[in-house]
């Protein structure tokens, strides 16, 4: 994954709780990812899409193979940014 402005790197710090660390670290085990920052890339460039297709009439939803029944995605983030459109 590219960063927007080619060459140029920002360091940025949080400050999480130790609940938070523990997911992000489980999340990072999980993905085999190489890094932290490596997982908020990924999870940034998964919510830039999820705001793309939400605010462009799209519902996103989860199915189950084999399952009828679908699973919408509920993220207030993603409901804020439809009803700004």
């Amino acid at each position: 994954m590219k960063n927007a402005r080619k060459g140029r790197h920002v360091r940025v710090q949080f400050e999480l709780s130790d609940s938070i660390i523990a997911y992000l670290d489980e999340l990072k085990q999980d993905l085999h990812a190489s890094s932290r920052g490596e997982v908020f890339k990924h999870a940034l460039a998964v919510l830039r899409w999820a705001t793309d297709k939400t605010t462009n009439g799209y519902t996103i939803v989860a199915m189950k193979e084999g399952e009828e029944t679908l699973k919408e995605l509920l993220n207030p983030l993603l409901s804020q940014a439809v009803k700004s459109t």
